[in-house]
Parts: C-alpha cells; structure tokens; sequence
C-alpha cells in the first residue's frame, strides 16, 4: 500500500477544457496515472471459502492511498489489481487529494438515526459549496458550506424521509 503523492491537475486527462463539466470518472480512474509514493504499508489476505478477504492496516495521515494486489489466477499467471481507497481527519481538515472532483461515502447503506459520512470538492475549488440532499424527486436539504477545504469531510443526518435511497448533489 502506498501513499499516492500529490499532481498538478493540469496534467491529468479530466481537467476543465472547454469552460463547462462533463462527466467525470471515479476517483480510482482520476488518479490512475498518478504514481505510488513509498509503500507505506504490505501483507497478505487470507480469503474465506466465499472468496472474500480483509485487511487491517494503520494509515499516515489523511488522503489517498493505493493498494495494490497481486494474486495468482486458475492459470498461474500474475493478476495485479489496483484499489484507490481516501483516507479523511474531521470536517474541520481539508483532505489533500489532486483530483478534479470527489463524491465518496463510506458505505453504501445507512438507517435513519444514523450520520452518512462524505468526502466532496474539488482541488480545483476553493472549499465554497452548494449541498444538496435529494430523496426520490424530493429535495430534502439544501445547505451552503464554507471554508478553505477544497475536498472535506461532511457527515449528513440521515431521517426518516431519506428512507429508500437519497443522492447528494453539490456544486461551487
């Protein structure tokens, strides 16, 4: 595992050319050609009868990590996968990732009551953000969000109403 090391965003393929957004890939592909730093971290994975595997690992610091796996296939052959996985503090700290846009959650389902935890921004903002909570059709929040944290952390109350499903949608 290794700390990827930041990149002028001039340099990547996502950068803003033409004076409007399109669509833009997940982060793992945003930062694909960055290269690894120094590897912060190595072990193995022991997988279950279903094939599922853990890790557990003490991180450096804020940002973002690769890990990369290297496996057998049935062949004998090398199999090298890489992961990108974002590393925040609280959402009072920035969290230094070179890339042009950043939408993350921590897992993929929450109960009301509890706080959905999100990385959003962008390097190429200065931290000023439009939030909003959607819910089906239904627009259930929308919040300013200020500060000099071009990529933070935000946590989000999840109620009753965000049952089913909700989106989050920010721009700045």
């Amino acid at each position: 595992m290794a700390k990827t090391p930041p990149a002028p965003l001039e340099n990547t393929l996502f950068g803003n050319r033409s004076g409007s957004w399109s669509w833009l890939p997940p982060i793992d592909a945003q930062l694909h050609d960055i290269p690894c730093g120094a590897a912060v971290a190595q072990g193995t994975i022991m997988h279950d009868a279903q094939g599922k595997g853990s890790i557990s690992c003490s991180l450096s610091g804020r940002g973002a990590y690769r890990i990369r796996i290297h496996a057998a296939d049935e062949g004998g052959g090398d199999v090298v996968q890489d992961k990108i996985i974002v590393v925040s503090g609280n959402a009072h700290e920035a969290v230094p990732i070179m890339a042009p846009s950043v939408t993350l959650v921590e897992k993929n389902e929450y109960r009301a009551g509890e706080k959905a935890r999100c990385i959003i921004g962008s390097a190429l903002a200065d931290g000023t953000y439009v939030l909003e909570i959607w819910a089906g059709e239904y627009c259930v929040s929308q919040q300013l969000i200020t500060g000099n944290l071009p990529v933070r952390m935000i946590e989000i109350p999840i109620t009753e109403m965000m049952k089913g499903g909700f989106s989050i949608r920010w721009f700045g």
